[in-house]
């Protein structure tokens, strides 16, 4: 199992040229104001854009489509290169 400060660490990466190193994730969606479980969820290729340390969310998006932002509950998170988190 992967801790959260790894998922984390792993997330941030970057390669040679500066660029977000690119990861797969899933995690299972939740609406917050139905709530409602949802699916599992999966990104190949996804790359971090930002982290909301208040409300718990890392913003992913895949890789090469900056606007796409994806906002996932980082307790929702279920795999991260194909390795448990916890």
């Amino acid at each position: 199992m992967v801790k959260w400060a790894d998922v984390l660490a792993i997330m941030e990466q970057k390669m040679a040229s500066g660029k977000p190193k690119p990861f797969d994730v899933s995690w299972l969606s939740y609406d917050k104001n139905r709530k409602t479980q949802g699916e599992k969820k999966e990104l190949r290729n996804a790359v971090l854009v930002g982290i909301r340390q208040r409300h718990r969310i890392v913003n992913v998006s895949p890789y090469g489509l900056p606007n796409q932002v994806i906002p996932i509950h980082w307790d929702l998170i279920l795999w991260i290169n194909d390795k448990p988190a916890s």
